[in-house]
C-alpha cells in the first residue's frame, strides 16, 4: 500500500473519531415539547349514569349518556347524546331533556347542550305534554332553569308557540318567552251531537 493511501485511510480514521468525540460532548439538543397535561382528558367513560340528590335526600336530576369525557381544565365533562331527567315539584311530571351533544361545566353548575335539543314533559293528570325544541340550551342544575337566546318551538295539544329565546323555570314548569313569540291555536275537532 502507498504512503497516500495509508495518509487517506488514517484522515478517515481521525475524522471519523473526532466527529464521535464531538458528538459525544455535545449530545443531540433535540428540544421534546412537553404536553400539556391539562388538555388531555383525564377519564373517558361509557354508559353514563349519574344521579344528583337535593339536601332533602330527594333524587333531584339524572344524567345518562353513552359517552363522556373528562377534562381538568376547567372541570369539563363532554357528553355524547346526553339524556338528563330533572324532577321538580312533588306530584308533577319529570322533564326530559335531549341533545346530540352535551358539556358540563365547572362540574356541574351548568350544562350547555346542543344538536336538535328537545325538553319534554309527559301529560299528567290535566296537564297536557309539553315539547320544547331549540338547537342550543344552557341547564342550571342547581336552579332548575334552561335558557336559550335561539328560536324555539314549544309545543302542547293544539298549540304551538315560536319564540326568539326563552328561560324556562322547570321546578314550578313557568316557561318565560323572550321576543318575537308567535302562536297558532287549533282548537280540538271533537264533534258534538
Amino acid at each position: 500500500m502507498d504512503k497516500s493511501k495509508q495518509f487517506l485511510y488514517l484522515f478517515i480514521l481521525l475524522l471519523a473519531l473526532g466527529t464521535a468525540g464531538w458528538y459525544y460532548v455535545h449530545p443531540n439538543k433535540t428540544h421534546h415539547t412537553a404536553v400539556d397535561n391539562d388538555s388531555l382528558p383525564d377519564a373517558i367513560v361509557t354508559g353514563v349514569r349519574l344521579l344528583k340528590y337535593n339536601e332533602a335526600g330527594l333524587l333531584s336530576n339524572r344524567v345518562y349518556a353513552p359517552k363522556m369525557v373528562h377534562f381538568i381544565k376547567d372541570n369539563i365533562s363532554l357528553f355524547t347524546h346526553p339524556a338528563i331527567v330533572i324532577y321538580g315539584q312533588p306530584n308533577t311530571a319529570p322533564w326530559l331533556i335531549k341533545s346530540n351533544r352535551g358539556s358540563a361545566i365547572h362540574g356541574d353548575e351548568e350544562i350547555d347542550l346542543s344538536g336538535h335539543v328537545r325538553i319534554h314533559q309527559p301529560r299528567q293528570g290535566d296537564k297536557p305534554e309539553s315539547i320544547i325544541t331549540t338547537e342550543f340550551l344552557r341547564y342550571f342544575p342547581q336552579k332548575k332553569m334552561a335558557q336559550t337566546s335561539q328560536h324555539i318551538e314549544l309545543k302542547r295539544p293544539g298549540l304551538t308557540i315560536s319564540s326568539e329565546g326563552m328561560q324556562a323555570f322547570l321546578d314550578t314548569e313557568r316557561v318565560t318567552l323572550l321576543s318575537q313569540a308567535r302562536g297558532l291555536y287549533e282548537p280540538s275537532t271533537t264533534a258534538t251531537h
